[in-house]
């Protein structure tokens, strides 16, 4: 299923989401890695005719929640994984227990970037990301339950669910900060 659709500064369509079995935007067909859901990220032109297309998958169900565009047209993904999530080959993402948000960077080629886990105990979700138009640097939001990691950084819930906002320097993918909220 579709999760999100952008448009970069040429009219290029990028289209993110989750599919199960193979899947067609008009190219090369991609066919996911397991009986669950692998995430997947699409471009088209703007005419609507496919450009590229991947497939990110691991050893259980991955998604993407939503995708945005920084000013140089590189994409930004983010959404939840469970155990583990691979990025083409490069990096490999690696949960605790349950869902793990992640947030991820690949150039408007679809060449990967960076990638970063959020990891803790209990359902990690990242939900949203946007991109400041002055220096790249991503924002991502979400919720998690019990801790949640980032890159050595732990939060704690207040109780319950609580919803953390997440600073990432855009050209390295180091967290710069992250905050939480709830009670």
């Amino acid at each position: 299923s579709v999760s999100s659709v952008a448009i970069n500064s040429l009219g290029e369509i990028i289209i993110a989401g989750d599919y199960n079995g193979t899947m067609n935007f008009g190219g090369a067909s991609i066919t996911s890695n397991n009986a669950g859901e692998d995430a997947f990220l699409t471009k088209l032109n703007s005419a609507g005719n496919h450009i590229w297309s991947q497939s990110f998958g691991g050893s259980n169900n991955q998604n993407v929640a939503d995708v945005a565009i920084d000013a140089s047209n590189n994409i930004i993904l983010t959404g939840r994984f469970v155990e583990t999530l691979k990025f083409g080959g490069v990096n490999t993402l690696t949960g605790v227990s349950g869902y793990e948000a992640y947030v991820a960077k690949f150039s408007s080629a679809g060449n990967y970037s960076w990638s970063q886990g959020m990891i803790g105990p209990g359902d990690d979700l990242s939900l949203s990301v946007a991109v400041d138009g002055v220096s790249g640097n991503v924002f991502i939001a979400g919720r998690f339950n019990e801790t949640i990691t980032f890159d050595g950084s732990v939060l704690t819930s207040s109780g319950g669910e609580d919803v953390f906002v997440a600073k990432v320097i855009g050209t390295s993918g180091l967290f710069q900060w992250n905050k939480a909220f709830g009670d």
